[in-house]
């Protein structure tokens, strides 16, 4: 007995769980759509075991949701198949009418009820009819339910049966049966899978078969089919109206025959990939999603015919799900759900719904591109949505999209005016209500939207702000467009947020060139060349020794005038021999022997105190990095320094004098220092994460946001490592700045100097990756300073230096590769430091010290006096002796014949008139008080030298 009631049990588990798999109240995909719109109302199935609905009103606007809940008559326990409602809501204000279909779980009886809802209290009245009551008769695995355009018509189609019912008020008498309705011919099997109404005609997609005289079956095809039912607005039975098969489709590839309905379809549950989407435009433009052929269908409709205006196949790849959902988003853009599927149906893999320009001059076809695609780069799905959608809604009237997930949740997006967009990455709505819209969102800074998004430019975006201009969504004063600013002192990258100083690209480096040993290295040389340097920059010319040489010299030269006066006047003859003895005393040329070169030794004397002062201030010039400008010379630049420079390997042995500065390099802490430039970025959506091996560390950080800049600071824990900073915001990014920092250390002779280096990264209308990297390799860098002194130490000092290693095409998205690529919704930026395998070694030692400072002033005096004896001598030796020439030539052509003589007389005497000659008269002192008379003096020759008489 206790076996006979186990194996009962067991058999009434098993009736139980294939009634509850029949029945499942989660599957929204089961036996019809469950969700219906019109331009002011959605309903949607919440619960199909239950029964309860939400309900939106004026979701294009100001938005009112209920939640509405069904008990049929007597408490039966039903369940929600489907539901349908009016392009044209029946009633305004807060009251909507639906229909939908309830089935008693009983499995004998069908209802359809007129749903009257109140949004104002939330209620839902419905009234009832009948429509199937047999016993042992279960529910169709197939049926389609509609309402016609002006909602005054309710049809209810199986695959023999039909039910009509009105929608107005009073009703008239309910039919109570559920007959057979005309049109087809006998042995023609129907599968109606999808229905759209007009006010008095309307298109039922189904599968059809038929079998032949012979007796053969053919395979089920989509069939389109015309309902014609304006009489039914006369009297209502099902056969009021006329249906008829106006196009056939059939399989042009060989995989889509495959996945024709089996031939015992009708004897099976319901299956969703025989789903066909039906949508009749204002022009009566319709669509025919066939998804079990990955394929939509546009036809023209006449009065008995489709005229083909089209059809895509995205890929002739067998693949399963375009067309799941078909709509006119206005009358010439149609939206279409895509499903991708494996061919078995088994498996999902995306979900998209996409736009298509559809006009009397563009068709349908495999080469139109979509106009727009959603998800997209920059609106993602609702992270609380199944990403698989099962239904899709378009409103023309409302100018909205609306759609519905694998777990029953719908989403609304709505049109957005200018500057803003319908952000759909959200959804608001209200508690125990499956619907929800997604907000509209001002446009974020640094991208702006110039136009409205209805129709086919719902899912436009606000696109960035072009170079040179700005848009700041946080300001109170936000204008409609992208405002120019100054790029001559301001910062405004493509989609900049606010306008920065170009300060913020300026490049802070610790680097330089090391600099090359002068061409002139002797100080001989050097010492030479500055004194005897003649420049007439007035800004050189005070700094000139050779200058004031020359000054003391004219002055000399002067004072040689004067001597010479005094001995031709015969004057002061005492004070010119004292002088005369005072210059021979200062004589440094010709030993004390010539007054004169007493007189030009000053000028070596003041040559040689700019010998001597230039020596000592450039023997100071050491180090360069100490050293200030050499004021003291025509070259600010001269330094005591010559210089060497090398890389060497780090796999080769330190000396033991530069071991203890790389310990010093290797134990200096580093702060990592990263700004995000031109951003909305905020502190709350980062992290900052250290990357060591396959160990990853969350580091503190310091981080703030300053106009449209994130600053970020962390200490690391190691030179070499990997740290990203990862932002969970979608917003683009202008342009990227890195650093790093470090304190001096110093140790005796040792120092290594504080690290302190920065560099900006940005390019000319780009943006940043999502996904940008860059790598530092560090180079040790070692000075070694020669001491100016033996007695001195030699100095070690030390530095990290930089290699910015990128790419930028992996840093820097152009403007199409941003609409393709700016997908996600962080940015993860990945800083790696890395150490170089060699170092450079600068070494650096004077150019002269002290000693040799010492003995070169003094060969450079010695140099002058010599220099100047060398000059006197050569006056004495070449010039007086032609002086001497001169002057006795000129003495012969000098001499006076006197006047009645011949010339005879004298040989070398010129003739000259005595009369003429009155300047050359003297008078002459007679005895006495005589009367002075004119003569004229005699010359008289002596030792070569010229009389006048």
């Amino acid at each position: 007995m206790a076996r006979q009631l186990l194996r009962y049990l067991v058999v009434f588990q098993f009736i139980f769980a294939i009634d509850s798999l029949d029945f499942n109240p989660t599957d929204y995909e089961l036996y019809g759509p469950t969700m219906a719109a019109n331009d002011k109302v959605i309903i949607s199935i919440q619960s199909r075991a239950g029964v309860t609905f939400s309900g939106a009103l004026n979701y294009a606007s100001n938005v009112t949701y209920c939640t509405f809940n069904y008990t049929g008559s007597g408490g039966r326990d039903s369940y929600a198949t489907m539901v349908a409602i009016g392009r044209n809501s029946l009633v305004s204000g807060s009251t909507h009418k639906f229909v939908f279909i309830d089935y008693s779980q009983n499995r004998t009886t069908i209802y359809m009820v007129i749903a009257s809802i109140d949004f104002s209290s939330c209620q839902l009245v419905g009234n009832e009819t009948k429509i199937k009551n047999t016993t042992n008769s279960i529910h169709p695995s197939y049926a389609v339910l509609g309402v016609n355009a002006n909602s005054t018509l309710a049809f209810y189609i199986s695959d023999t049966k039909a039910f009509v019912q009105h929608l107005i008020s009073p009703l008239p008498s309910l039919l109570t049966t559920y007959v057979a309705w005309r049109g087809f011919s006998a042995g023609v099997n129907f599968i109606p899978v999808g229905i759209d109404l007009k006010s008095s005609w309307g298109i039922v997609a189904a599968y059809t078969r038929s079998t032949t005289g012979s007796g053969t079956i053919t395979k089920f095809r989509p069939t389109i089919h015309r309902i014609d039912f304006s009489v039914c607005f006369i009297y209502q039975n099902s056969t009021c109206f006329n249906m008829s098969a106006i196009r056939t489709i059939s399989y042009p590839l060989t995989w889509q025959s495959t996945r024709a309905p089996q031939t015992d379809v009708t004897d099976n549950e319901y299956d969703s990939l025989y789903d066909i989407s039906v949508s009749i435009n204002d022009f009566d433009y319709v669509l025919i999603g066939i998804q079990s052929i990955n394929t939509v269908y546009c036809f023209s409709a006449a009065s008995s015919a489709l005229n083909d205006s089209g059809s895509r196949l995205p890929s002739t790849l067998a693949s399963i799900g375009f067309g799941k959902g078909v709509g006119w988003i206005d009358n010439t853009t149609a939206a279409i759900l895509l499903n991708n599927f494996t061919l078995d149906y088994a498996q999902w893999r995306s979900s998209y719904i996409e736009l298509y320009p559809i006009t009397s001059s563009t068709a349908l076809s495999n080469s139109i591109s979509a106009y727009s695609s959603y998800p997209n780069a920059h609106q993602q799905l609702w992270s609380q949505l199944n990403d698989r959608l099962i239904d899709m809604l378009a409103m023309p009237g409302a100018g909205c999209v609306i759609y519905m997930d694998y777990n029953g949740i719908v989403h609304v997006v709505r049109p957005s005016p200018i500057a803003s967009y319908a952000n759909t990455n959200e959804g608001t709505g209200v508690a125990n209500n499956n619907i929800y819209i997604a907000p509209t969102r001002r446009c974020p800074s640094g991208t702006l939207k110039n136009q409205s998004a209805y129709g086919k430019d719902i899912f436009r975006y606000c696109v960035l702000c072009p170079e040179g201009t700005f848009y700041s969504a946080n300001r109170s004063n936000a204008t409609d467009r992208c405002a120019p600013c100054d790029t001559s002192i301001y910062f405004c990258p493509w989609g900049a947020v606010t306008e920065m100083p170009v300060s913020v690209l300026e490049t802070i480096s610790q680097a330089y060139v090391y600099p090359q040993t002068p061409e002139n290295d002797n100080f001989e040389d050097i010492l030479l060349l500055n004194m005897f340097k003649f420049d007439f920059q007035s800004d050189c010319l005070a700094q000139q020794p050779f200058l004031y040489g020359l000054i003391i010299m004219g002055i000399g030269c002067l004072f040689l005038l004067f001597m010479g006066i005094l001995k031709l006047t015969g004057k002061l003859k005492k004070q010119r021999r004292m002088l005369k003895g005072i210059f021979k005393q200062t004589d440094l040329i010709g030993e004390g022997e010539m007054w004169i070169g007493g007189v030009a030794s000053f000028t070596i004397v003041v040559v040689s105190i700019f010998a001597y002062r230039f020596s000592s201030k450039f023997m100071y010039q050491y180090p360069i990095e100490t050293s200030p400008d050499a004021t003291f010379a025509c070259d600010p630049t001269l330094r005591n320094a010559k210089f060497a420079t090398s890389m060497q390997s780090l796999g080769t042995p330190l000396l033991d004098s530069e071991q203890p500065l790389f310990d010093m390099l290797d134990s200096q802490p580093f702060t990592l220092h990263v700004a995000f430039i031109s951003t909305d970025f905020t502190e709350d959506d980062l992290t900052v994460t250290q990357v060591l091996g396959s160990i990853r560390i969350n580091l503190p950080y310091v981080a703030n946001q300053l106009d449209g800049i994130l600053y970020i600071s962390t200490n690391l824990t190691s030179h070499f490592t990997t740290v990203q900073f990862t932002v969970s915001s979608g917003s683009a990014v202008g342009a990227l700045r890195v650093g790093l920092s470090g304190p001096s250390m110093e140790e005796n002779n040792y120092n290594v100097k504080a690290l302190n280096f920065s560099y900006a990264f940005n390019h000319t209308n780009r943006t940043v990756t999502q996904d940008p990297a860059i790598t530092i390799e560090l180079i040790k860098l070692m000075n070694e300073t020669a001491p100016l002194s033996n007695d001195d130490d030699t100095l070690y000092s030390g530095i990290w230096v930089p290699t910015f290693i990128k790419s930028d095409e992996q840093l820097f998205y152009t403007e199409s590769d941003f609409q393709l690529y700016h997908t996600g919704g962080e940015t993860v930026f990945t800083v790696q430091l890395s150490e170089a395998t060699y170092y450079i070694y600068n070494q650096q030692e004077p150019i002269t010290m002290l000693t040799e400072i010492i003995f070169t002033d003094i060969l450079f005096t010695t140099m002058c006096i010599e220099l100047f004896a060398l000059t006197f001598l050569f006056f004495k030796l070449a010039i007086l002796p032609l002086i001497r020439v001169l002057r006795g030539l000129c003495s012969k052509s000098n001499k006076v014949i006197p006047k009645g003589k011949s010339k005879s007389y004298c040989p070398h005497c010129r003739s000259v008139n005595g009369e003429t000659l009155q300047e050359h008269k003297a008078p002459v002192k007679r005895a006495g008080n005589a009367t002075p008379a004119f003569g004229i003096r005699r010359p008289i020759p002596d030792m070569g030298k010229i009389y006048v008489m």
